[in-house]
């Protein structure tokens, strides 16, 4: 409830502060009634199990947007970083996925900092990188995060990443551990191929997060400054199945404040959500 109620204040503050994200956060409001109409309401709901593809539930006379909502529902680019991502959280939330934390290792965090480097880059770059070792190129599941070095109750803290990922289903061929690939084997045969998949999938990602965070091969469990650092990752299960507009909002909670560490631009958007929340924000505006 806490965070709920800290949630609500973050989003009101950013209202506060910016027209545009006011704006925003009335479509979204919008968007969010015409979702739930369809979830609820049992004709929508049937044609949408009638279409099992993506994003069928947008294809209800719920949508699209641009039609007797009383006010002009503006083009993509118009859009503040805030909604874009909230679209893409909805494009995440027709797969499987999982909301994240990542610091980075401390000995690796204060080596890009003493060199000057972009912590976001870096990060977005090695998660991209360790993801195609395992997927190959061009079937890398999307992600978003953003950075932060401050908490809302503690103040100043560590920094660190707070963003979504795609869990995409893996050929069991492809699960290099010995261990877990026997442990996936009999995944499948106690609960089918494609729960094994999924949950290979979950293997790496947690794989690619863990190692672009600096915690595998050579780095130690804990730092130089005895901070222990095996719980710099972790992953959950998304609150809600379909509408998950307060995690957004908390990954943004500190964009805006300033940082000499982490500059300017904390939000890494990787061009393959970006496409396809675009794709889905054409569907949704109409």
């Amino acid at each position: 409830m806490k965070r709920f109620r800290q949630t609500v204040d973050i989003l009101s503050d950013m209202e506060l502060g910016d027209e545009r994200i006011r704006r925003d956060a009335r479509i979204l409001r919008i968007l969010r009634d015409a979702v739930l109409r369809t979830v609820t309401n049992p004709a929508l709901r049937a044609a949408v199990k009638s279409n099992p593809a993506l994003y069928s539930r947008y294809d209800t006379s719920a949508f699209p947007l641009g039609k007797g909502h009383g006010s002009k529902i503006p083009a993509w680019r118009f859009l503040t970083p805030w909604m874009k991502v909230q679209v893409a959280s909805l494009a995440l939330a027709e797969r499987p996925y999982r909301p994240f934390k990542v610091h980075l290792h401390d000995d690796l965090r204060e080596k890009l900092e003493a060199d000057g480097k972009d912590q976001r880059v870096y990060l977005r770059d090695r998660i991209g990188r360790q993801l195609r070792k395992i997927y190959g190129c061009g079937n890398i599941p999307m992600f978003y995060f953003a950075v932060e070095d401050r908490d809302t109750d503690k103040g100043p803290t560590r920094p660190h990443a707070h963003g979504a990922i795609e869990i995409r289903p893996l050929s069991l061929d492809l699960v290099f551990d010995a261990k877990a690939r026997r442990h996936l084997t009999r995944v499948s045969r106690s609960h089918g191929l494609n729960v094994a998949e999924t949950e290979a999938g979950r293997w790496a990602v947690r794989r690619a997060l863990k190692s672009a965070a600096g915690l595998q091969g050579y780095r130690k469990k804990v730092s130089s400054s005895g901070l222990h650092q095996m719980r710099n990752v972790w992953m959950r299960k998304p609150t809600f199945a379909i509408l998950n507009q307060d995690w957004v909002t908390y990954v943004f909670k500190n964009a805006g404040e300033h940082s000499s560490v982490l500059g300017g631009n904390r939000l890494a958007f990787p061009y393959p959500l970006r496409q396809e929340a675009q794709l889905l924000w054409a569907k949704i505006r109409g």
